[in-house]
């Protein structure tokens, strides 16, 4: 089987999947230690924020890896990559240094 996976390429995609399968562990680690309180109090109104947008609309522009990593170059004088794996590269080092922030701010 792994024969064939890898005739069809799809190594770097599984690869690729692992590693956003780690940012997104993070993600739910640093999202649980957020104040449930002040989560909750918000909830209904970043519901409905969301509900009026139009459909198709990503609900939160870290999802759009071009825009990210747009920004993120911006922010840094950096080249916007043109190659998909510096791309994905820059993806994740955006989406970590926003959790890094996020984290910051949080208790410890």
């Amino acid at each position: 089987m792994d024969d064939f996976l890898s005739s069809q390429g799809l190594p770097p995609y599984f690869a690729m999947g692992d590693r956003y399968g780690e940012l997104y562990d993070r993600m739910v680690a640093v999202t649980e230690r957020l104040d449930p309180a002040e989560d909750s109090a918000r909830r209904a109104e970043r519901r409905a924020e969301i509900d009026e947008l139009d459909p198709g609309t990503l609900a939160t522009a870290l999802f759009d890896v071009d825009a990210t990593v747009g920004a993120y170059c911006r922010e840094r004088a950096l080249a916007v990559p043109t190659d998909i794996d510096a791309l994905v590269d820059l993806h994740l080092k955006a989406l970590g240094a926003w959790l890094d922030a996020l984290e910051a701010r949080l208790p410890t």
